[in-house]
């Protein structure tokens, strides 16, 4: 009976300094030790000092430290587990649709630009009405690029055959918010031309002017048509003026200000001599 009662306890000494061991994780080694001694004492042991070396106390402690982690780790994906998976489904599910709805969108492009070329092709060969309709086709089945592109072509044969039509179709191309502002410029340029011979050439005069402001990215053109306007009406003050403009403005291309500078003869020999 002694035996077995001294058995019981020291079973019980032994619980109790593994739970002190336990509790001593995260002490470091030398702490560690003095806080074991007594029950290394107790159960009549020896040492900690010669039982367990400051090398074994450690590779006990990352023991510890290891197997808290992987219950914190299993802890942390049993409680969120469901929202982690649900979350990697949403992101594969939308990585997926993105990449289909891109593959649509490029393979669309494409089609579209293989359907302009078609056109440009046929207005190439001479094919005019079949060229209308296929730039009609493609902008009515594509949005913005090749759309604006496409009407641009239809208005410029439209004005082939009839000045006004065209001007109309160049001016809904210029009063067009979705039409990019520069294009917006390039229309009612399209447009000035078709209508400076025309009954609104006074209306016509007046926006190119607005144009032909300094500052203004489609100056030289619009100036150029206002001087060949005035030429064609004998305006020679006011051709002179524009005309001058383009030869001193240092951006005016080269090509035009050669233009300019021959249509500058044609104004000194046609202008009649003061009186």
């Amino acid at each position: 009976t002694q035996a077995v009662f001294g058995w019981i306890i020291e079973s019980f000494n032994f619980f109790e300094f593994h739970r002190k061991v336990i509790s001593c994780s995260r002490l470091r080694p030398s702490r560690a030790n003095r806080s074991l001694a007594p029950h290394f004492e107790r159960l009549s042991l020896s040492p900690p000092s010669r039982l367990i070396s400051e090398t074994s106390m450690a590779d006990i402690f990352r023991e510890v430290d290891e197997e808290v982690r992987r219950d914190k780790a299993l802890e942390f994906w049993t409680k969120y587990q469901n929202y982690l998976i649900g979350l990697a489904i949403v992101i594969v599910l939308a990585t997926t649709g993105w990449r289909a709805f891109d593959n649509w969108k490029t393979k669309k492009a494409e089609e579209i630009g293989s359907r302009y070329q078609t056109a440009l092709n046929l207005e190439r060969e001479g094919k005019a009405d079949e060229a209308n309709a296929a730039y009609m086709d493609v902008f009515e089945t594509s949005e913005a690029g090749y759309a604006v592109l496409a009407r641009f072509k239809v208005a410029g044969s439209l004005g082939d055959k009839d000045a006004a039509a065209g001007a109309k179709a160049f001016d809904a191309l210029a009063s067009d918010p979705k039409v990019d502002p520069v294009l917006q410029d390039v229309a009612r340029l399209r447009s000035a031309m078709l209508k400076l011979n025309g009954p609104d050439a006074a209306e016509t005069r007046r926006r190119l002017e607005f144009m032909a402001a300094a500052g203004q990215p489609f100056r030289h053109s619009a100036r150029e048509l206002l001087a060949v306007s005035a030429l064609d009406a004998e305006d020679y003050d006011s051709a002179g003026k524009w005309l001058d403009m383009l030869v001193v403005d240092q951006q005016t291309p080269a090509g035009l200000r050669q233009r300019a500078e021959a249509l500058l003869g044609l104004v000194t020999t046609g202008k009649p001599a003061a009186p």
